[in-house]
């Protein structure tokens, strides 16, 4: 923006009065301090005598406790708790041709460094990684090597010879006024030369150099011949340079290939320009290295940081001050709004001008200042370079110079944003939600917003954007008709940056910040710890970049990134650099919510607003440090075991812990580690989770079976953009999920099944066989059932025969008799003989119903039949008793053989049925005659032999009985009815029960004889 004569007038003067240049700080220092470790803080003792960067980016420290990595945060020792070591003091740290680092100890074993770890040789067969390696491992008459300056081993040992590592595994060998240059026992070149000190030669950018401390000449040796060098750059402005004064020390890196002149408190690193000559930059100045006791220093370009060691301190890092400030400090360091007043100049609110040349004092613009109370939120410079500035319900105009108030305006309510856009209009925002604008001197009403307004942006194509305290409006350019931003209702808006129309950057006090193409709008991811909720403003670069203030730093994100996620959010990772106070800020709290909340200079560098001063950034510069490096897996840990293989880890199915230990060198903000896990198992779908702080995962139970640990890192801006490290973890299968169990189980399924299904054919079997007892039981049953029931109706058969046989005749005999007793008168005689004839009758009928009824009760009892002792001779005596009145009157004499005390193991009342019914049959059929009764016995058996002299049996009633005893069941018997009477079936029937046997013998008309043979 051009100003008027009149500016350029009262800055010329303000400058002639203040801007005093101290020659020392046009090389002001570079680096800030950042951190001081020791043993307190991870080192294994103070003093860290070499300091290197190995190949993956580590940086890696000799010391008296051996070599140490170190990733940015933590420390990994190496020494003899985890190496095969006797001695861990490290005497030597030297790389080889291929870069490889190397370290021996005292006791001359060989400790290599290489792809995050150490590990030792200590086998002298064992190849040397180079020449120097031979020499130092192979004294030859006082040979010392040098291992960098200043050299520990200075005054401490016999120095004949000095021995300067070259290139291409050369050794220059500095003797007594030679230098001879030597590869393997071959001497290449020698050349003689003097010199004071031989620790002041070293081996720079592929060529050996000596510099002559006293007088100051540097000297390089081209083929061995000594050239004089010049040395250019800041410490030529050191007033001690090139005096009398001048004691220059060297501080070489013989491991890093680095070189670094230290001059009056200050240093500075040393670079060697294409003419040989030596350039210097100033790295850090008013720092005393002797009282720190350093003697290692190591400058990493990439991270921009500085590693010095000291012999009894530690470790000291510096960082490069990527930023700077101006307009800080004093007593209202707080700087809010900012608009351009000359060549990197700015103007504030509070009537100050401030020189981003932070060597020159701020100026007071009276004018402004007699009119700024506390306001700092607004200022405004419209086409005409007049200064505009608002406090409360009053709006300022002053001229070009900021000398002089040209109009005043009063306003019915609070003023709350000014904006002068690219058609001379002046935009006036107020509280109520009233919007106005000024162009000429002519008050415009324009329209009203239910909210209050702030802030106010115009685009290119006209596009009035209007923010609130409640959400985003725009009105399309020649409208009065505002229309809202869906999305954003309810949220307060803090900046609004219009690149284009398709391209609107919002930001908000608590909800993030945005992008709106015109038709949809963006909401962006936040960072972890939700820093981005609150944005301040939103600054593009020309180079790619979106820078973001807030309350806690500053973060820079890629613009195609941010454009990317817009069109595809599920897709896209964002990665966002974050810039903290070490990086060159007075505060972490960046301001906004006012306008302009930045400004870009005339020399591109962009000017924040901050709690301390205005921050300033060179987006044209490099300005960061992205965590790129690979990730190194340190340590895997199974219950106290530690493993070698980190590619596949066997484990145990009850393993306690698995610890998985990893790094990545970063050296920039910790906040930048963007690190996440993910245990796959099953190839289900990838979770992810952020690593912890200390970069250790722990596993306490994992499943059998193999998975897969992912551990990835955000490297930087770009899509996909990540660092993998995968781990295969194998754990194995518990007892019951192996093969040999799962056959096991198999086969004990299928036994199982057999015993179930030959348990089940066996009670099958079984219940068959049960089932056919039972069946043959019931049929037994059944058959006896149906026997019994066939003697049943056998004896039915049999009672009604014997009824109709035995009793239906004699009663009718008795019913005949009775008649002619009744109906004829007889004589006395013949009545008595009636009578007689009746009674005999009466006399058999009662018996036989007697024996019939006992007959009937032992059928009912079925084949049970209850045995007792019997005496014979008295069962014959009683039934002999009964029939002796009627064979007396038949002229029949009874006689009775049975011996006396024959005793007979049988039932009584069936045995005196059988004695009773052949007694009575013997009397019935004995007229005249004699009727015996014997008995014999013959072994186990007893006869017993009824015998009469009477009629006899008709022939066809001897063949029935003989037949008929024949039978052992009477159920196989022939002969359903009883054609002979009931008293010899029944006799027939018993002798059964009695399992006796009958035997007849009869002639017709002599008599019969029956025999009854049973068990005594």
């Amino acid at each position: 923006m051009k100003k008027s004569p009149q500016s350029y007038l009262v800055i010329l003067t303000y400058l002639l009065l203040l801007c005093q240049v101290n020659p020392l700080c046009a090389q002001s220092p570079a680096m800030l301090p950042e951190k001081h470790y020791t043993d307190e803080n991870g080192l294994p003792q103070n003093s860290v005598k070499f300091i290197a960067p190995g190949k993956n980016g580590y940086i890696w420290m000799g010391t008296e406790n051996g070599v140490v990595r170190f990733d940015g945060k933590y420390f990994r020792i190496f020494n003899t708790v985890n190496l095969k070591l006797q001695s861990a003091r490290i005497n030597y740290l030297f790389s080889d041709q291929s870069l490889q680092l190397h370290a021996i100890t005292e006791d001359e074993a060989v400790i290599d460094i290489g792809d995050g770890t150490a590990t030792t040789r200590y086998w002298p067969w064992l190849t040397p990684a180079s020449l120097l390696e031979h020499f130092l491992l192979n004294d030859r008459n006082n040979a010392f090597a040098a291992s960098g300056l200043p050299n520990y081993f200075k005054g401490l040992v016999p120095l004949t010879e000095y021995l300067v590592p070259g290139n291409a595994d050369t050794i220059y060998a500095i003797a007594r006024n030679t230098i001879t240059l030597q590869k393997g026992q071959h001497i290449l070149e020698q050349v003689e030369f003097k010199y004071t000190d031989r620790l002041s030669f070293f081996f720079f950018e592929k060529e050996l150099f000596y510099l002559d401390t006293c007088s100051g000449t540097l000297f390089g040796f081209d083929h061995l011949k000594p050239v004089p060098r010049q040395v250019t750059g800041d410490i030529t402005t050191n007033k001690y340079w090139n005096t009398y004064r001048n004691k220059l020390q060297l501080y070489w890196n013989a491991a890093a290939g680095q070189l670094f002149f230290y001059l009056d408190n200050a240093l500075y690193q040393v670079t060697q320009l294409p003419n040989g000559s030596f350039h210097t930059t100033l790295l850090l100045a008013g720092i005393d290295l002797k009282l720190m006791d350093i003697g290692s220093i190591y400058y990493n370009p990439t991270a921009a940081r500085l590693f010095m060691g000291s012999r009894r301190y530690g470790l000291y890092t510096y960082t490069k001050k990527i930023f700077s400030t101006f307009a800080h400090g004093g007593a209202d360091p707080v700087q809010y709004a900012q608009v351009h007043y000359g060549p990197n100049t700015v103007l504030t609110p509070a009537g100050n001008i401030h020189f981003a040349d932070t060597t020159r004092k701020s100026i007071p613009m009276p004018a402004l200042k007699n009119i700024f109370v506390s306001d700092k939120y607004n200022l405004e410079i419209d086409h005409r370079h007049h200064i505009w500035y608002k406090k409360d319900t009053r709006l300022y105009e002053l001229d070009s110079a900021c000398s002089s108030i040209l109009n005043a305006y009063t306003f019915p309510s609070f003023i709350t944003y000014i904006y002068a856009d690219q058609h001379e209009r002046l935009w006036i925002g107020k509280g109520n939600g009233e919007l106005l604008y000024l162009k000429d001197g002519i008050l415009h009403p324009y329209l009203q917003l239910p909210d209050r307004i702030a802030p106010l942006v115009m685009g290119k194509d006209g596009t009035l954007w209007i923010g609130t305290v409640k959400g985003l409006w725009y009105c399309p350019a020649g409208s009065r008709h505002a229309i809202r931003v869906p999305g954003l209702e309810n949220k307060p808006i803090k900046s609004i940056k219009a690149v284009n129309t398709n391209e609107i950057w919002i930001s908000t006090y608590g909800f993030g910040f945005y992008l709106f193409d015109g038709h949809r709008l963006t909401t962006f991811p936040l960072d972890k710890q939700n820093f981005l909720s609150v944005v301040h403003c939103v600054v593009p670069d020309e180079y790619g970049y979106i820078w973001l203030t807030t309350n806690k730093g500053l973060f820079q994100a890629s613009k195609q990134d941010l454009l990317d996620y817009a069109r595809w959010p599920e897709k896209y990772h964002l990665f966002y650099l974050y810039y903290a106070r070490e990086s060159g800020f007075n505060t972490n709290e960046f301001n906004g919510g006012c306008g302009p909340c930045s400004l870009t200079l005339e020399d591109g560098r962009i000017s924040l607003p901050s709690m301390n001063g205005f921050v300033l950034l060179s987006p044209q510069q490099k300005l960061y440090d992205l965590p790129g490096k690979p990730l190194h897996l340190d340590a895997i840990t199974v219950d106290g075991k530690t493993y070698s293989d980190y590619d596949t880890v066997w484990l145990q199915h009850q393993f306690k812990q698995l610890t998985v230990e990893f790094s990545t060198p970063y050296y920039g903000n910790d906040y930048n580690l963007q690190m996440e896990y993910a245990l796959v198992t099953d190839y289900k779908d990838t979770a992810w989770l952020s690593v912890p702080d200390n970069h250790i995962l722990a596993f306490s139970a994992l499943p059998s079976g193999p998975h897969a640990l992912l551990i990835r890192k955000l490297n930087g801006f770009g899509y996909g953009n990540y660092a993998y490290r995968n781990l295969v973890i194998m754990v194995a299968p518990a007892y019951y999920e192996t093969a040999w169990f799962k056959i096991l189980l198999v086969n004990l399924g299928l036994l199982l099944i057999f015993l179930y299904f030959s348990l089940r054919m066996y009670f099958l079997k079984k219940r068959n066989i049960e089932l056919d007892q039972y069946a043959q039981t019931r049929t037994r049953e059944l058959a006896a059932s149906e026997s019994k029931l066939r003697e049943q109706m056998l004896m039915q058969e049999k009672l009604v025969a014997a009824i109709s046989h035995d009793i239906k005749t004699p009663m009718r005999y008795l019913l005949y008799g009775a008649e002619r007793m009744i109906d004829k008168e007889l004589a006395a005689d013949q009545m008595k003989e009636e009578a007689g004839i009746i009674y005999d009758t009466s006399y058999r009928m009662y018996f036989l119903l007697d024996n019939l009824i006992s007959y009937i009760k032992t059928n009912l009892k079925g084949s049970t039949v209850d045995m007792e002792q019997i005496d014979l001779l008295y069962l014959v005596e009683e039934k002999i008793a009964i029939f002796a009145p009627i064979a007396t009157t038949k002229q029949t004499t009874i006689h009775n053989e049975i011996p006396i005390g024959m005793l007979v193991r049988s039932n009584l009342m069936i045995l005196g049925i059988i004695i009773h019914n052949l007694l009575d049959n013997a009397v019935k059929h004995t007229v005249d005659g004699d009727i015996r009764l014997a008995a014999t016995t013959r072994g186990q058996r007893v006869h017993i032999t009824i015998s009469d002299t009477g009629d006899g049996f008709q022939p066809e009633v001897l063949a029935w009985l003989q037949r008929e005893a024949g039978l052992e069941d009477a159920s196989l018997s022939a002969t359903k009815l009883i054609p002979y009477g009931i008293g010899l079936a029944m006799v027939l029937e018993l002798i059964r029960l009695l399992k006796g046997q009958l035997y007849v013998q009869s002639i017709p008309g002599k008599g019969a004889s029956l025999t009854i043979s049973i068990a005594i």
